[in-house]
């Protein structure tokens, strides 16, 4: 059920820790997984135009080293363009569970999944919930869960 107030992007973190505060479970990735994906179909943004890419979302996995050492990370991102915006005004909402490197991990390999609009929403999502990375770590609590809201550009 779409959400009966108005968001603007700023508002977009607050919000979805709102609902995800509700959840029970919230290191496991499957629930953080539903909760954005929850987010996005039920929440549209005032401020950003679907046609022109201004509200995404990004679905990755795959073990990295991003300076901290190796770990695998689940990744769930929704990136918004305020209409009128350049580059440097992307800014992207992410919750990501992370993992202490496994060969079962390893395994899983790497990679994404891009969903352009609402319109693309349902094989986005169906997509999403028949991942192998998602598959295999539903149930298994993060190492550690993040979320963060930073600009990109």
């Amino acid at each position: 059920m779409l959400s009966q107030e108005k968001m603007n992007s700023s508002e977009a973190k607050a919000r979805f820790e709102a609902l995800l505060s509700q959840c029970d479970k919230r290191d496991f990735p499957d629930v953080i997984i539903s909760c954005m994906l929850d987010f996005y179909r039920d929440e549209r943004v005032e401020d950003c135009r679907i046609e022109d890419d201004g509200d995404m979302l990004l679905y990755q996995w795959g073990t990295y080293d991003w300076g901290q050492g190796r770990w695998f990370d689940l990744n769930i991102t929704r990136q918004f363009i305020p209409q009128g915006g350049e580059d440097d005004d992307i800014f992207q909402l992410s919750v990501t569970a992370k993992y202490s490197p496994a060969p079962d991990l390893d395994e899983l390999c790497s990679g994404n999944k891009w969903c352009g609009s609402p319109d693309e929403f349902p094989q986005f999502e169906e997509f999403v919930r028949g991942s192998n990375a998602l598959k295999h770590l539903t149930g298994r609590p993060g190492d550690k869960v993040a979320i963060t809201c930073n600009l990109t550009g």
